[in-house]
């Protein structure tokens, strides 16, 4: 986890910077988690020493996320709010994070789960909820970016930018 969470949130925060806009930025954060996806189920699923190579790139993938998140947070709020967004931010990161381990430790020992099972749901699981909800705030942040008022009415809809179909 050490050099893949370093190597992973450095290459987050250089695509971060390269992806100038707000939603290119979370889009590159949505691809990310679409490669991290399935290399978190192969580490619960593959046997002993493919799982931990498939931990090392999951790793990297999936820990691009810091970069990224920080420097939309940055763009996204204005300078009087900035610091206590970030703030917030690391503070429910913490405690849905602590909420996680106790969650999989609750369903493991009342027999509900086994520890693979409760991992799925806690570690890929977790993994999709975040791009799904990544995804829409890219959609959102791209819509509010632009004026789809500004565009002429056309019936057949051809000429409209895929965001504003959404909306």
């Amino acid at each position: 986890p050490l050099v893949g969470g370093c190597i992973g949130s450095f290459v987050g925060g250089a695509l971060a910077d390269v992806a100038s806009t707000e939603a290119g930025r979370l889009r590159v954060l949505a691809m990310a988690l679409m490669i991290s996806l399935p290399l978190a189920f192969s580490t619960l699923l593959l046997p002993v020493p493919w799982a931990f190579l498939g931990f090392l790139f999951q790793q990297i993938s999936g820990e691009m996320w810091p970069g990224i998140i920080m420097a939309s947070v940055v763009d996204l709020s204005t300078p009087k709010t900035r610091s206590r967004i970030i703030a917030l931010h690391y503070l429910l990161t913490a405690n849905i994070g602590g909420f996680g381990v106790l969650a999989v430790s609750y369903l493991t020992t009342e027999s509900y789960l086994s520890l693979q099972e409760a991992m799925m749901i806690f570690y890929p699981g977790m993994l999709g909820l975040g791009l799904v909800l990544v995804l829409i705030t890219a959609q959102i942040v791209e819509y509010e970016s632009m004026d789809c008022d500004d565009i002429a009415f056309d019936p057949s809809m051809e000429n409209l930018p895929t965001v504003c179909l959404f909306w």
